[in-house]
């Protein structure tokens, strides 16, 4: 009988040491909001030296998985309509059309101290007509959400660049390793949302 309670505590105890360690939560990178000169609010888990107004966010405060959504609750118009809205007039409202715009692989440059010191990305409009109220943002991917800046409208069958605003350089994200040890770029995925006229 002493012997099989010699084996059974030590394999209890192992168990319970094994599910702790895979029942443990992952950690996951902090999340922030911040603030720039002009006001504008930022979302990401590196928050400039020279922002303003950072606060640290809750735990899952913001889904990777979840950008399009946020920018819509920032107020970014996209592609959707409410087309249940109706003038005083009674008169149905012709719903906008969804820009036929198309992102290039962003341009990504780093400093001396891998940050990022340029990011461009060309935004072509594919559609018959123009695309107005153009929108762009920067999704990297440790998190970092940054706005782009460039022209509202793009005519059709034309491109047009659009970069992270100067006053946000250097922007410092979590750059990728090569196989050899060198910081390399990251690649940020590029949201793009406008309105065809």
């Amino acid at each position: 009988m002493r012997n099989q309670f010699n084996y059974v505590v030590p394999s209890i105890l192992v168990l319970w040491v094994v599910l702790a360690l895979i029942a443990r939560p992952a950690a996951a990178e902090d999340s922030y909001q911040w603030t720039d000169r002009q006001g504008r609010v930022f979302y990401g888990s590196n928050p400039p030296k020279n922002a303003l107004s950072v606060t640290k966010l809750p735990p899952k405060a913001l889904s990777r998985y979840s950008s399009d959504r946020m920018l819509s609750r920032l107020g970014w118009k996209g592609q959707k309509t409410n087309s249940k809205t109706q003038p005083a007039e009674k008169k149905p409202i012709t719903p906008a059309r969804p820009a036929a715009l198309e992102a290039e692989e962003a341009r990504v440059e780093l400093d001396e101290q891998g940050q990022v010191k340029s990011c461009v990305a060309a935004v072509r409009n594919n559609g018959e007509s123009s695309a107005v109220e153009i929108n762009i943002a920067f999704d990297f991917p440790d998190g970092t959400l940054v706005p782009g800046v460039g022209p509202n409208s793009i005519s059709p069958n034309s491109s047009a660049d659009y970069a992270v605003p100067n006053e946000l350089l250097p922007l410092q994200v979590k750059a990728e390793e090569s196989a050899d040890g060198a910081k390399t770029a990251p690649k940020p995925r590029v949201i793009v949302h406008g309105i065809g006229q």
